[in-house]
C-alpha cells in the first residue's frame, strides 16, 4: 500500500504533547510540521535539538532575540500548513481549537479530557478505526478505556466475555498531582468516567468497575474478574489475549516491566501496549481473572498516531496502521528476551543498580535514569 505524508501540528507541548511530536516524527508516512503552545518560553531550545518549528500565541512570552528554529504568531499559520491537528492542550479548549479547524478545512485529534460530545467520535484502533476514516474529527480515549477495551474486547469478540467488573489503580490526575505521597484513595469519577468511554466505543459492552488512586506516579493497573459465557481453560483465555493486537502477555519472572520494555527498545522503557501477567491470569469454573499494567502515556500516544491516520485516510485497514505505529515506536512482540539477552540484561541491571541505585528511584519522572 502507498502512504501519502500527512503533515501534522501539534497544539500544547506539555509532557504529553512532546511525546506525541517525537512519535508522529517517527512515522514513515508523516511529516511533523510545528508545534503550538500559548509561550515560547523553554520550548526553544528543546524544540531546537528536535528541529521543530514552533508556533506560538500572540501574547507569548519569552522569544529569544535570535531564534534557533522557525518560530510564528498566529494558529492560522499553523492550520493553513497542515492536514491534521492533535490537540494536546488541557482540557477545556478543544471546542473552539476544532471551530477554527473546521473553518480551515483542517481534521483535528483531541484527546480523553474532552468529553465525547465534542467531537461526536471515540476512537480506539483495533475496535472502531474503520468508523474513523475520513472524519473531520475524533477524540482518543483514555489510558483506562483503551486498556480495558483491548482486552475485555478481545474476549467479546471470541464469545466469551459475559459481564466484567474490574478495580482500576492509577496514578493522581494532573490536578492532584501534589497528593502522590498520600495513601490509596477510592474515586467513584475514575470508574464512572470509565463506563461512559467504554459505552461511546462498544454499547453493548458490560463494563462495572471501581477507582483508586495511589501514591505512584509511573503507570495504571487494572484487576478484572470476567464472567464467561461459555466454558473455557486457561489456554483459550492466553491464546486470545496474546493474539490480540497492543496486548503483551509477560511472566513475573522476567523482572520489572519497565525494565523489560526498555531491552526490547521501547523507548524510556514504555510500551504501548496493555501488559497482562501470565502468572496471574486465572479461571475457574465460569470465571476468569487477570491484572494488566499500563503506561498510560505511552499508549494514548500511539492511538492519537493511528487516530491521525484514520482521519487523513492514508491507511484505511486498522492492522496495517497499527503495525506501522508499533514499528516505529519500538514494541517488537513477542515480549520475550531469548536467553542470552535475558543473560545480558541482567548484567546491565546489576551495573546499573551500582552506579546508579534501584531504577526508577528518582521522583521526578522526567529525570530518570536510563539503563546505558
Amino acid at each position: 500500500m502507498r502512504h501519502e505524508r500527512v503533515r501534522v501540528g501539534v497544539n500544547g507541548v506539555g509532557t504529553f504533547g512532546w511525546s506525541l511530536a517525537a512519535a508522529v516524527g517517527r512515522q514513515p508516512d508523516m511529516e511533523l510540521v510545528g508545534i503550538r503552545d500559548v509561550s515560547a518560553q523553554g520550548a526553544v531550545g528543546r524544540a531546537s535539538r528536535r528541529g521543530f518549528a514552533i508556533y506560538a500565541a500572540p501574547a507569548a512570552t519569552g522569544y529569544p532575540a535570535a531564534p534557533p528554529v522557525p518560530m510564528y504568531s498566529r494558529f492560522s499559520d499553523l492550520l493553513g500548513r497542515v492536514d491534521v491537528v492533535a490537540d494536546c492542550a488541557p482540557p477545556g479548549g478543544a471546542a473552539r481549537i476544532l471551530k477554527r479547524c473546521r473553518l480551515a478545512g483542517v481534521r483535528a485529534v483531541v484527546q480523553a479530557g474532552e468529553p465525547h460530545a465534542v467531537a461526536g467520535h471515540s476512537f480506539l484502533a483495533e475496535v472502531n478505526y474503520a468508523s474513523a476514516v475520513g472524519r473531520p474529527a475524533t477524540r482518543v480515549v483514555s489510558s483506562d478505556a483503551a486498556a480495558a477495551l483491548r482486552t475485555l474486547t478481545a474476549l467479546q469478540r471470541a464469545g466469551l466475555m459475559d459481564r466484567a467488573s474490574g478495580t482500576l489503580i492509577g496514578r493522581p490526575g494532573r490536578h492532584r498531582k501534589h497528593e502522590q505521597h498520600r495513601a490509596a484513595t477510592p474515586v467513584a469519577r475514575r470508574a464512572q468516567d470509565l463506563a461512559s468511554e467504554v459505552r461511546a466505543v462498544v454499547t453493548d459492552l458490560n463494563v462495572t468497575a471501581v477507582g483508586v488512586e495511589t501514591a505512584h506516579a509511573r503507570c495504571h493497573l487494572q484487576s478484572w474478574r470476567v464472567e464467561l459465557a461459555r466454558g473455557a481453560t486457561r489456554d483459550d483465555v492466553m491464546e486470545i489475549l496474546s493474539s490480540t493486537p497492543r496486548v503483551a502477555v509477560v511472566r513475573m519472572s522476567e523482572g520489572v516491566l519497565a525494565e523489560l520494555m526498555s531491552d526490547l527498545g521501547c523507548a524510556e522503557g514504555q510500551s504501548g501496549d496493555v501488559a497482562v501477567w501470565e502468572d496471574l491470569l486465572t479461571v475457574e469454573s465460569d470465571e476468569a481473572f487477570y491484572t494488566c499494567q499500563v503506561f498510560d502515556e505511552a499508549i494514548v500516544v500511539c492511538e492519537t498516531v493511528d487516530a491521525i491516520r484514520a482521519l487523513a485516510r492514508v491507511v484505511t485497514d486498522a492492522r496495517e496502521s497499527i503495525r506501522l505505529t508499533d514499528v516505529s515506536l519500538g514494541a517488537r512482540p513477542p515480549f520475550r528476551l531469548s536467553r542470552a539477552a535475558e543473560r545480558e540484561a541482567r548484567r546491565r541491571r546489576r551495573q546499573f543498580r551500582l552506579l546508579n541505585g534501584p531504577p526508577w528511584s528518582d521522583p521526578q519522572p522526567h529525570t530518570r535514569p536510563v539503563i546505558a
